[in-house]
Formats: structure tokens, sequence, C-alpha cells
């Protein structure tokens, strides 16, 4: 397997490769959409994702989202977030509780610079969409 010119820089230029990596997170408005509502209300200290879907999910129908054609579901709204959740929780953006339940997830220093760094570039960058 060959590495990519990308690869090679990102291999190279750790923060080129973070910035690479926080970029690419999202690949459609509506994810991106969802993890911003995420990333404020965990920012604001709630860390139960099952309340954090609870929260956004209204806010995400009151701005008008839709998925084919009707207002999303809680379960849209959770699937968007573990596209998400999974590799950032890979990369090491989050603690969770024991297994007690409700399990919460916390994020870490690195998850919380990822996930606004995320929101900079979704909020200032050209149109990705």
């Amino acid at each position: 397997v060959r590495m990519t010119e990308k690869g090679r820089r990102m291999a190279g230029d750790p923060e080129y490769g973070w910035r690479t990596v926080t970029a690419s997170l999202t690949s459609h408005e509506w994810t991106a959409a969802v993890v911003e509502a995420f990333t404020l209300l965990m920012l604001e200290g709630e860390t139960d994702e099952d309340v954090l879907a609870d929260e956004a999910h209204p806010l995400l129908v009151a701005f008008g989202w839709r998925t084919d054609d009707d207002p999303p579901d809680i379960w849209d709204v959770k699937r968007a977030w573990w596209s998400v959740r999974r590799p950032l929780d890979t990369l090491g953006g989050f603690t969770e509780s024991a297994s007690m339940l409700p399990r919460t997830a916390t994020l870490t220093p690195f998850g919380e610079a990822t996930l606004l760094e995320h929101l900079r570039l979704n909020m200032t960058g050209p149109m990705r969409y």
C-alpha cells in the first residue's frame, strides 16, 4: 500500500493531520447540525447522551431540519451523532462512566478542542456540502 501525498503530510505534520481529520468528521449538513447541537450542549456540562439527544432533537426540528421530507425522529439524531462519536472516541475524545446506567460520556480536552475546531471550520470555511 502506498501512502498518498496527503497521508505523508498528515504523518509528518500532526497539526495538519488533526485539522484534516477534524474537517472530515461530517460529510453532510444534517450530521454537522447534530454535532453542533451536541457540542454546544456538552459544553454546558450535559453528559448523558440520551438526554443530549432528547434536548437536541426538538431544537433541530424547530430549525426546520428534515430527513426524507419528514421531521427527524430521535433515532435520526442518535445515528448522526454516533457516526461522529465513534471515530472521535477512537481518537480519545471521550471518557465514559463505568458500566452503570445511565452511562455518561465526557469530552476529553482533545475531544473538546476537536469539536470546537469542527464548529469553527463549519462556521468560517467554505461550503463543503
